[in-house]
């Protein structure tokens, strides 16, 4: 072989030869990415060419890398082992994430209601004997206070007799001191009874200042109207008050 100086073009084989070790060894280090994989790989990852037991075939997207015949970015070995070990389904993660979202908008609803919720009675035996003559109405909607006064004069209760034996006196007493807006109901009627005075806590809700306020607009006229009657009738006005949303109309 005649000798070449070092600034001498190379001859077209020892330019073939070069060529050829350069690809051999990118189909080498591509072997490594994957002569791990098992047999049936391919069975469950259509976009994997079918012989993947450390071999490379004509015909397999690896050799076609190598010649150039897809984008570059697609011909490193980086590329196919990333490829084949993160196939991670990106839609359906994005689409219970934005679920995810809504339901947490969603249960701050039920749990504030934007100010206006409030945890409708949970108890049955108050919920039947309140419930018999008006709404039952929140225990969060007033302070501790307002209902023990209240029920130690059922007797007089806004004009009409609302007795009850006392066991069932108790046990509804216990149960709205339990949930009042000062103790367990804290979360629903913090807001409800700021400014109100402990030692002197009204009786009547529609006495308490944030309720004068959200509800001065009302007309006196809209108040005797039949269908209303009375400032206590919360659910001509707020439809969901049964459940517990008193939503702005």
């Amino acid at each position: 072989m005649a000798a070449m100086c070092w600034w001498s073009e190379p001859t077209p084989r020892l330019q073939a030869s070069i060529r050829h070790s350069g690809e051999t060894r990118r189909a080498s280090r591509i072997n490594i990415a994957i002569h791990d994989l098992p047999d049936d790989y391919s069975d469950k990852h259509s976009h994997i060419p079918a012989n993947l037991n450390g071999r490379l075939t004509a015909g397999s997207g690896f050799v076609q890398a190598l010649q150039g015949k897809v984008p570059p970015t697609r011909q490193s070995g980086r590329f196919v082992e990333k490829k084949l070990a993160m196939n991670i389904p990106y839609r359906p993660i994005a689409l219970s994430f934005v679920a995810l979202i809504f339901s947490g908008v969603f249960l701050a609803r039920a749990q504030a209601g934007g100010g206006h919720f409030f945890a409708p009675v949970a108890g049955p035996v108050v919920r039947e004997e309140c419930g018999s003559c008006h709404l039952a109405f929140a225990a969060s909607m007033l302070p501790s206070g307002s209902w023990k006064q209240m029920m130690g004069n059922l007797k007089n209760h806004f004009g009409d007799d609302a007795s009850v034996d006392a066991a069932t006196a108790e046990q509804i007493t216990r149960y709205l001191s339990e949930n009042a807006a000062d103790t367990g109901g804290q979360r629903y009627g913090s807001k409800l009874i700021r400014g109100v005075s402990m030692q002197n806590p009204p009786l009547r809700i529609t006495e308490l200042p944030k309720w004068v306020r959200e509800h001065h607009e009302v007309s006196a006229n809209e108040w005797k109207r039949k269908d209303v009657g009375t400032k206590a009738n919360c659910v001509a006005c707020h439809t969901d008050a049964e459940r517990g949303y008193y939503d702005e109309q």
